[in-house]
Order: structure tokens, then C-alpha cells, then sequence
């Protein structure tokens, strides 16, 4: 199966899963009635040849609350098995979609050097696209396999071999640190290896992710945890640390050295403790 890395937008533009329609949705899915990021997304998994596809708003009753909170555990691992994850990377809400006529770039002649492409550095194309900026897109990111990313402009593709992109054929890879960091760390060192990293490199990579995580956008503030629990799974299974609210206890003295970040204006989350960076809405 395929899954798909989206921005809801509006939820009241969105088609999702109900206690209401769930009988209905499980008899027939009106394709017309989906928004253009889904339609796009079954087009594109039928193209591939792949059987079937994974949509959070479809595949979780969105207003019951037991079977959201078992399926939200299970996030990581749905993104973790599938055999591709499409990314609607510049789609900012789902009437947009991401199959959409593109603007080429030109191509530039460099004397002595040959063609070269005058296209965006990648970090700063996945750094101010809509969907980087959701919370939730990070773990969907980190944990698959492979992700196909659909820009405005080019298409992007990441896997654990290497990267590439319309106008550069093969990459190195050019994550942001912790990003980069949470690869090494955590998909080229399989829990099913038998083998554990240092200590010293996981902490980097986990505080480096929260860091990046506390920064980006959450529709509901106390999906803070849920958001970045596939993550915490993945480190808890390379690491065989103890987790607690954001923290580990084996690290605890130095996880509880976080600092809010002065730029950003911060709220109090009053269901978390006060002693975990979660507790915080805002970057740290």
C-alpha cells in the first residue's frame, strides 16, 4: 500500500471517516466527492500499480476518540510499512491537490563547466513548503521508507539509498542536521541488527528532532505527543531507554535543560508537566 503525507486545511472541506458514515464509506467512497490531494493520490498510486493506499482522515474514525488514540499509536508504523509515501508538498489544503501544470525552471550554460540547472537549494524548497511547516508531517517524513514529494515545480525522492530531484538526478542527501542525524541514527541502525548506537549520538538526534518539532504547526496543541510518538517508538526500540512525557530516564538531568526560544511566543499547556518541553506550545 501507499500512503499519503498531506495539510488537511479546513475540515469541513475534507471528506473523513465518522461514526455516521463509516457503514457508507465501507459499502462505496464517492471518488467526486474527495478532495483534489485524495483524487491525486488515488491517481497516482494507480499509476504505480500499487494496490491500495492509506489516508489518515479515511482510515481513522476522526470523531471517535478510543479508535483515534489506537490508531494515532500506530501512525509511525503505518508510514514505516508502506511501500511509498506520496507527499503533497506544496499543497497548502486539499482543494489544491499536487498534480498541477508546473512552471519549468530554465536551464543555464556555465563556460567550461556545461548545463546546470538553476533550481532552488532543496533544504529551502522543503523548508517553506506548507507541508514542512505541519507537525505531524515530520514523523510522516522521517519514518517511510521512501517518500515521493510533489512540489510546484519538480518532483522530489528520498529513500535510504540517496535522494534525487527532476533537475539533479542523484544527491547527496541534504536534510537539515537533525534530520540527517535521525537517518544515521535510526534507519541505517535497525533495532532487528541486535545492535545499539551510543548514547551520546542518539540524544544529539532526539534533541536536535524537538528542537525542529516544538517549531512547527499543531491544529490541536494537545496532539503534541501523538504527533511525535512513531518517532519516540523508533529511538525507544534502537535504544531500550525508559520514555516519559518528551524526556528519557536515562537522560533525564539533560532533558530537563530545555529553554523556550525568546523569538517565539509561548503558551502553557496545562495538561502536560511543566517539567517537559512539551509543555510549552512554541519552538525550544
Amino acid at each position: 500500500y501507499a500512503a499519503l503525507s498531506h495539510c488537511w486545511g479546513p475540515e469541513s472541506n475534507i471528506m473523513k471517516a465518522t461514526t455516521n458514515n463509516l457503514k457508507d464509506l465501507h459499502m462505496e467512497i464517492d471518488e467526486s466527492a474527495l478532495s483534489k490531494s485524495f483524487r491525486d493520490a488515488i491517481k497516482t498510486t494507480r499509476i504505480l500499480h500499487i494496490k491500495y493506499l492509506w489516508i489518515d482522515a479515511l482510515c481513522v474514525v476522526q470523531d471517535d476518540v478510543s479508535d483515534w488514540h489506537k490508531e494515532a499509536s500506530q501512525m509511525g508504523e503505518y508510514y514505516k510499512n508502506a511501500v511509498l509515501t506520496l507527499s503533497a508538498l506544496s499543497a497548502p489544503n486539499g482543494d489544491v491537490g499536487f498534480l498541477i501544470p508546473r512552471r519549468h525552471e530554465c536551464v543555464q550554460l556555465e563556460a567550461g563547466w556545461g548545463i546546470r540547472n538553476a533550481s532552488r537549494p532543496w533544504e529551502e524548497v522543503f523548508e517553506n513548503s506548507p507541508l514542512s511547516r505541519r507537525a505531524w508531517a515530520l514523523q510522516e517524513r522521517l519514518l517511510s521508507t521512501r517518500v515521493l514529494h510533489f512540489g510546484n515545480d519538480e518532483i522530489f525522492w528520498e529513500c535510504l539509498s540517496f535522494s534525487a530531484r527532476e533537475s539533479n538526478y542523484a544527491l547527496k542527501k541534504e536534510y537539515p542536521m537533525s534530520l540527517e542525524t535521525f537517518e544515521i541514527i535510526f534507519q541505517r541502525s535497525l533495532p532487528e541488527s541486535g545492535s545499539r548506537i551510543r548514547c551520546r549520538d542518539a540524544m544529539r538526534s532526539w534533541y536536535e528532532i524537538v528542537c525542529k518539532y516544538s517549531g512547527l504547526e499543531l491544529t490541536v496543541q494537545s496532539d503534541i505527543f501523538p504527533g511525535i510518538a512513531g518517532i519516540a517508538q523508533r529511538f525507544q526500540q534502537t535504544t531500550d531507554f525508559h520514555y516519559m512525557a518528551g524526556l528519557w530516564l536515562e537522560h533525564a538531568l539533560c532533558g530537563l535543560l530545555w529553554h523556550a526560544d525568546c523569538v517565539t511566543e509561548h503558551k502553557r499547556l496545562q495538561e502536560v508537566p511543566t517539567w517537559s518541553w512539551a509543555s510549552l506550545s512554541g519552538r525550544v
